[in-house]
C-alpha cells in the first residue's frame, strides 16, 4: 500500500490524529467511524467488494482528550512540514537537502529564529532575498507563517497530503 494517511476526527470535527491506513480501517470496519473522504486512487478487497483507502474519518462519538501545553517545539524539520517542503516564495517543491530556511525579518537586522519569522525557500529564492526584508528585495510570501498544528509532527515527507485535510486544518 501506498504511504498515505488518515486524519481522525472527533465527533464534534476537532483534529485528534494522523493515522496509519491499518488503524483507520479497524476503526471503519468495527463500526466506530464514519468515512468522510477516501484516496481516490488507493482500492483493496474486503469481503463485501472493493473500498477506497480512507483519506478522513470522524468517530461516531466523542473522544475527551487533554491538551498538550507544551506545544510543537520550533525545527528545521518542523518548518519543513509546516510549509510543506515548499519553497514559500515562487511555490517550487523540495527534498529536505535542497530546501533552506529563510527569516523573512534578518537574522542581521535583529529577526528571531521562531515559526513566526522563518519559512522555508529554494537556494536561488534565499539567495534573491539575502539579507533583506521583503518591501527592499521586492519578494512576497505566498502564505504568512505561523506557529504549526500539533499534528503536523507526525506527518513525513512520503506521506501523500490529501486536499480534504485543508478544510480541518485551518485554524
Amino acid at each position: 500500500m501506498d504511504n498515505k494517511k488518515t486524519l481522525l476526527l472527533n465527533y464534534t470535527d476537532e483534529i485528534i490524529a494522523f493515522i496509519k491506513e491499518k488503524k483507520a480501517l479497524r476503526l471503519v470496519y468495527k463500526g466506530k467511524a464514519e468515512v468522510i473522504s477516501v484516496w481516490d486512487n488507493i482500492k483493496f478487497r474486503v469481503s463485501s467488494g472493493v473500498m477506497h483507502l480512507p483519506a478522513v474519518i470522524k468517530l461516531k462519538y466523542y473522544v475527551f482528550r487533554k491538551f498538550s501545553k507544551r506545544g510543537i517545539v520550533f525545527s528545521r524539520l518542523n518548518v519543513l512540514k509546516r510549509d510543506k517542503y515548499s519553497c514559500q516564495y515562487c511555490g517550487k517543491v523540495l527534498k529536505s537537502t535542497q530546501a533552506t530556511i529563510d527569516h523573512v525579518f534578518p537574522k542581521t537586522l535583529g529577526g528571531q529564529s521562531t515559526f513566526e519569522n522563518c519559512v522555508v525557500a529554494c537556494k536561488k529564492c534565499n539567495s534573491k532575498k539575502s539579507s533583506k526584508t521583503l518591501e527592499e528585495s521586492g519578494m512576497k510570501l505566498i502564505r504568512e507563517p505561523t506557529v504549526p498544528l500539533e499534528h503536523i509532527h507526525y506527518m513525513s515527507t512520503e506521506d501523500g497530503w490529501h486536499k480534504d485535510w485543508e478544510k480541518y486544518l485551518k485554524k
